[in-house]
């Protein structure tokens, strides 16, 4: 299978932040905002991640962009725990500067840290 290109990857990634920050923002506003609407936010960030990449095998951007998460021995949904690992491992890849996310640019098999910290690539679909 062919691995994603870090620019496919970098749009279905803007893709999902835009629409896990309008849901989010729309809904903590209805609930008040402040940081009631950033722990909904969060909330709905991790179980956005999980439900599609863990049940589905892609979120909303990557299935516009012809994208799915596999696992490395090839399995596709990668279930609801990798997945999580996953999620866990974008907050480790975005603290230093956002290294865990570039790191597939020089990576022979384009992961970044949290594909490696899951076991997973993302692939076309």
């Amino acid at each position: 299978m062919t691995r994603a290109s870090f620019g496919k990857r970098f749009l279905a990634s803007l893709l999902d932040g835009i629409i896990v920050g309008v849901i989010g923002t729309i809904l903590g506003q209805i609930l008040g905002g402040g940081s009631a609407g950033n722990a909904i936010s969060a909330a709905l960030g991790l179980a956005y991640y999980i439900y599609f990449e863990g049940g589905k095998g892609a979120t909303l951007g990557k299935k516009a962009l012809g994208l799915k998460v596999i696992s490395t021995s090839g399995a596709s949904p990668i279930g609801y725990g990798s997945a999580a690992v996953r999620y866990v491992g974008r907050i480790v890849s975005a603290i230093p500067l956002a290294l865990g996310f570039l790191w597939m640019l020089w990576d022979k098999d384009k992961q970044t840290w949290h594909d490696k910290m899951a076991s997973t690539y993302v692939v076309e679909a």
